[in-house]
């Protein structure tokens, strides 16, 4: 037995249009499914090399890192060395100033010996007047004992006795003449050995006076040299310092890289796996279609 269907051409009509907003829809879920998966790989594509980019990135921030690393500890290898630098500068500063007033002490020591000298030259030169005073009184002397021998000779047997006194009195003047004359001899070698004493001491003085000159110079160009090295150990601190801060900045960079480049590896692989979704999807629509 068969049935007819009889549809109303208002029932057709909401049916064609249904069936026709269905086809559009679908139509339209193609297109945009195809676009979307297309825009996923464009995306997927540029997420990869930002991928490879970042980690370029990365690693040349690691070896800037490494580099900085390396350059932190030159920087407080060279400070430590300043400072030793420093500490053998002090040694040799105080070693100097020392010498210094060891080479003070003895150049007092040679102006006091050369003003003894000085005043034991004097000595002598009054040693010598007195020897010449006694010369001359010893030939005056002598004059007088040859003067009363005579006047004695003349007086004959009355002035026998007085001749002998007078003779030994000549004789006495004779010696102490002569003992004038050694002493003086001896007291002139005496005065030359000293001026000569006195020559070296003054060359000496003026040795030590040299001495101490270049010591001043030299005491001079340390603390110089000291306050140069302490100005460059400072300089270096300060390097090093920044140094050390830099290489945190550059660890909390490497960090904070290494953090986006794990987000943006997560964020590639949930993107790749919604780009496999869509090329699945549209292979079922394709087959659909």
């Amino acid at each position: 037995m068969g049935y007819d269907y009889e549809i109303s051409p208002e029932l057709y009509k909401q049916f064609a249009s249904t069936i026709g907003r269905f086809v559009i829809g679908y139509n339209k879920s193609i297109i945009q499914t195809r676009i979307t998966a297309h825009s996923f790989q464009i995306v997927n594509q540029n997420i990869e090399q930002i991928k490879n980019q970042l980690s370029s990135v990365v690693t040349a921030f690691e070896e800037i890192r490494a580099t900085s690393e390396s350059t932190s500890k030159n920087a407080s290898s060279i400070n430590a060395g300043m400072q030793k630098v420093l500490e053998k500068n002090a040694l040799v500063g105080d070693s100097i100033s020392k010498r210094e007033i060891e080479i003070n002490e003895a150049k007092a020591n040679a102006e006091r010996i050369h003003a003894l000298f000085q005043r034991l030259a004097e000595k002598s030169a009054s040693i010598q007047n007195a020897t010449e005073e006694i010369n001359d009184v010893s030939d005056r002397t002598n004059v007088l004992a040859i003067n009363a021998s005579i006047e004695a000779a003349r007086a004959g047997v009355v002035g026998r006795g007085f001749r002998i006194i007078a003779n030994e009195v000549k004789k006495l003047a004779s010696q102490t003449g002569n003992f004038a004359k050694d002493i003086s001899n001896v007291i002139q070698e005496f005065s030359q050995i000293l001026a000569e004493i006195e020559q070296q001491i003054s060359e000496f003085s003026d040795l030590l006076n040299r001495l101490n000159q270049d010591f001043a110079w030299l005491k001079s160009t340390f603390a110089e040299t000291a306050t140069n090295a302490q100005e460059t150990s400072g300089s270096i601190n300060q390097i090093t310092h920044a140094i050390q801060e830099q290489t945190f900045a550059l660890n909390e960079g490497l960090k904070n890289l290494e953090t986006t480049f794990q987000y943006l590896t997560d964020s590639h692989a949930v993107l790749h796996a919604l780009v496999r979704s869509h090329e699945y999807l549209d292979k079922l629509l394709d087959r659909k279609a």
